[in-house]
């Protein structure tokens, strides 16, 4: 099983290599201090959900056994889940804390919070390594080509995992996310072998708008029905 530090590659997570440079000669020598680091203690999940359950929950083929959860039950704890998850999004909004005060929040329901984005232009990277550490989504890589989709991305963080962890290599994805007009924001300066492996769509409009029912036709004829 692999944990989210070996998946973004740290051999020694946390841990500082040390440097074989020497000093300059007018460096002011370190003095030593006491400092013990606060203990902070992370928000933890009081469930876990793991990928093949949320697949049974949308196969419409199998029968579910009557000793387990039905894919209609879990589908409603999915469901109560996600309400639960917007209403804290609005209670959060409608406190209107201050700039430290959300970051320390977000400090504490995040541990990798202090990783930022890493080497991924879009933090949301990060999120995407989160899952796939508890959801094994990549565990298949290296053994059979990879392609994705990545729906309001274009791309976004979520693609940058799926190529990074795929090393560049036997990997397609297929985004679609919003244009906005006279706007560069969403090319997010990615290198140029990134945007060969990932290709982008706006729609029949040219918009990128997925409410619109055209756009949606359009993104789902423009991926190719192999799988790479």
């Amino acid at each position: 099983m692999d944990t989210m530090e070996q998946l973004l590659g740290f051999s020694s997570f946390g841990k500082r290599k040390r440097s074989n440079q020497t000093p300059p000669k007018d460096r002011t020598k370190a003095v030593k201090v006491d400092y013990v680091a606060e203990q902070i203690d992370f928000l933890q999940a009081h469930s876990h959900l793991t990928l093949d359950e949320l697949a049974t929950t949308f196969d419409t083929t199998t029968t579910p056994s009557t000793e387990s959860t039905t894919s209609s039950d879990l589908f409603q704890l999915l469901i109560e889940a996600l309400e639960s998850v917007l209403d804290a999004k609005t209670r959060l909004h409608d406190a209107r804390l201050s700039a430290g005060a959300y970051r320390e929040a977000r400090a504490l329901a995040n541990p990798w919070e202090a990783l930022g984005r890493w080497k991924f232009v879009n933090r949301s990277a990060m999120k995407m390594a989160e899952l796939d550490a508890r959801l094994h989504l990549t565990k298949s890589i290296g053994t059979r080509d990879l392609s994705f989709v990545d729906l309001c991305g274009a791309p976004g963080g979520f693609s940058e995992y799926l190529v990074f962890r795929a090393n560049y290599e036997h990997v397609r994805g297929y985004g679609i996310s919003i244009r906005v007009p006279g706007s560069s924001h969403l090319a997010w300066q990615l290198p140029p072998s990134m945007h060969d492996l990932v290709s982008i769509s706006f729609g029949a409009d040219d918009t990128g708008d997925l409410y619109r029912q055209e756009n949606m036709d359009h993104f789902v004829q423009s991926v190719p029905s192999s799988r790479y």
